[in-house]
């Protein structure tokens, strides 16, 4: 149909200069005959991934296929041309059902896919490559939930928010997607639990991971709970130390959840501390950090160990009425933090922890420090500050205040300078978490800007979880609060 603007008005005569009509400049592309309705509607490419199109997730649009679970019937045989066909049949035999057959492991293949378009751009590169995972058609499911999980968040992202399960009409499929994999994952865990007898296989612990990950992502508060049934399945298959003794690489995924436990305890109230690994020697989870890098928490072990003794610390003096030799343990904090061997750590990971691995150690190395002033009691460290940090006598601040501002403005001072060029800053959340907890009612906000934008930016990530922005939250109410401790901050349990 010619456009209106280009049609000749009634009234002109026989003779008038006829403008030619002006060209669209949008040029729509042929109705496509396949891909969901959404986009065939829309005539845009589809990518035709299940349950739902990659193009429909980013845009939040429901998609619909036509007729994905019909069936096609059609018969090869001719009727003969002298059989006459009743009115009944005749309806049966233009009556059609039809499908678009799915091949088997449809699933699986597209996870693998969206892992390699969306996931691996975002990976960590580690010995020079990034990072890939070894996919075995035994464990699909596991990379299936893998994938929809990473839908998930980046469903949560888009609407600045974490979704709550079932929520929103328009993911009805992706739900009930969600929810058959989830339900094969929990199958599994319960299977491999019945059958250890003693000697559980190490794949129950991936697994479990996933469901971790899974509550992680929702807005459940049911990770916590994952976390600790993983750690008594442990205990059941006769504790740390049959794991440890010698060091058996398959239960990496429980070593990986090691690493992540040190970290979510700094966050979590004192009172409520995940205790599975409460009673593992320093050796023991020295033997497990040291063989387990992650990039996620690139963390030297000697600093962690520190981390742990200050959550230890932090539980005993919340559920005691008494702590002996408070002093001396925390002295022995702050010196172990400076004897760190952050050299030695980054010159055996280098491979793993890139050029800036050397510069990341610091940063968590500080974010100890840091984390140590603001997470034990006020007391006990202002009297060590008064023997080992002491302030000039012409000083207008308290000894303890000098302390906590001075390492805050290190901490923040190296986060700026080194956030734009760490090559993963996903491996910054806690130093930034840390750095976010000290800018109580005496914090400014152009740093308060810093971490907010940090922070939400890395939740934005392709593979930023649930955790970062529920610490987000926290910090943007401890802000505004007008206090200053740590426990005051970390109220309810957040995965750091």
């Amino acid at each position: 149909m010619m456009p209106a603007s280009s049609a000749p008005h009634p009234d002109a005569g026989a003779g008038a200069n006829m403008q030619p009509a002006t060209a669209r400049k949008k040029r729509w592309t042929s109705r496509s005959k396949t891909g969901c309705l959404t986009c065939r509607a829309r005539r845009v490419k589809c990518g035709e991934e299940s349950p739902a199109c990659r193009r429909c997730v980013a845009l939040n649009y429901h998609c619909r296929y036509e007729n994905r679970d019909q069936i096609v019937v059609s018969s090869s045989r001719s009727r003969p041309a002298d059989h006459p066909i009743v009115p009944e049949l005749r309806i049966q035999q233009q009556s059609r059902i039809s499908i678009e057959a799915e091949p088997p492991g449809w699933d699986y293949m597209q996870a693998i896919r969206y892992y390699f378009s969306v996931v691996q751009p975002s990976r960590p590169v580690q010995n020079g490559k990034s990072l890939l995972p070894n996919f075995d058609p035994s464990r699909a499911t596991f990379y299936i939930c893998a994938v929809l999980h990473v839908q998930l968040a980046s469903m949560s992202k888009s609407r600045g928010r974490l979704l709550k399960f079932g929520e929103d009409p328009g993911l009805a499929n992706f739900w009930e997607n969600y929810a058959r994999y989830l339900s094969e994952v929990i199958g599994r865990v319960n299977r491999y639990i019945q059958d250890a007898d003693g000697t559980g296989n190490p794949a129950a612990f991936s697994y479990m991971y996933t469901l971790i990950s899974s509550s992680m992502i929702l807005d459940s508060g049911l990770w916590l709970a994952h976390i600790n049934a993983c750690f008594a399945f442990v205990q059941y298959l006769g504790g740390i130390k049959a794991i440890t003794e010698p060091l058996l690489k398959p239960y990496t995924p429980f070593f990986r959840l090691i690493s992540k436990v040190v970290m979510f305890n700094t966050t979590i109230p004192a009172t409520k501390q995940i205790l599975g690994c409460t009673n593992y020697t320093d050796g023991q989870l020295r033997a497990i950090l040291d063989n387990e890098f992650d990039a996620d928490v690139p963390c030297p072990t000697d600093v962690r160990i520190v981390i742990i003794h200050v959550t230890r610390l932090r539980y005993q003096i919340a559920t005691s009425t008494f702590v002996p030799g408070l002093s001396t343990t925390i002295e022995g904090i702050f010196d172990k933090l400076d004897w760190a061997d952050i050299n030695g750590w980054a010159e055996i990971n280098r491979g793993l922890g890139g050029t800036t691995i050397e510069i990341v150690g610091q940063i968590f190395h500080d974010a100890a420090k840091l984390h140590a002033i603001l997470a034990l009691p006020r007391p006990a460290v202002r009297a060590w500050a008064r023997a080992h940090a002491p302030l000039p006598p012409d000083a207008d601040v308290d000894v303890y205040d000098g302390l906590r501002l001075r390492q805050r403005s290190k901490l923040l001072n190296l986060l700026k300078a080194n956030y734009p060029i760490v090559q993963y800053p996903l491996s910054l959340r806690w130093p930034l978490v840390v750095a976010g907890a000290s800018l109580g009612p005496d914090g400014a906000e152009v740093d308060r800007a810093f971490v907010d934008d940090c922070l939400f930016t890395l939740w934005r990530n392709p593979l930023g979880d649930g955790g970062l922005f529920l610490c987000l939250q926290k910090l943007r109410d401890f802000w505004y609060s007008g206090k200053f401790g740590w426990e005051d901050c970390f109220d309810q349990p957040v995965p750091g």
